[in-house]
């Protein structure tokens, strides 16, 4: 394995990598369905992708106040692609 791929994975978890994978996925899903190369609306695609984000960090705090844990929720748009 590269030397460089091998740094960039020691240096990012694998949740995190996985969240960046789903995140390009959705991003190249919505620009796909902007030039009609997928047959779904991209508002849909954008809408549902927000809508999912929150109801998933919803529960989240929701979850983690009913079991008096904590969370590691970031403020803002950091929520929703995780950024560090």
């Amino acid at each position: 394995m590269p030397q460089v791929l091998k740094n960039f994975l020691n240096q990012i978890t694998m949740y995190r990598l996985m969240l960046y994978f789903l995140l390009a996925l959705w991003v190249a899903s919505i620009i796909l369905s902007l030039t009609d190369t997928l047959p779904y609306n991209p508002l849909d695609i954008l809408s549902s992708g927000i809508f999912l984000s929150v109801v998933c960090n919803l529960a989240n705090y929701l979850l983690a106040k009913i079991f008096r844990a904590r969370t590691n929720l970031c403020h803002g748009f950091k929520i929703c692609v995780g950024i560090k």
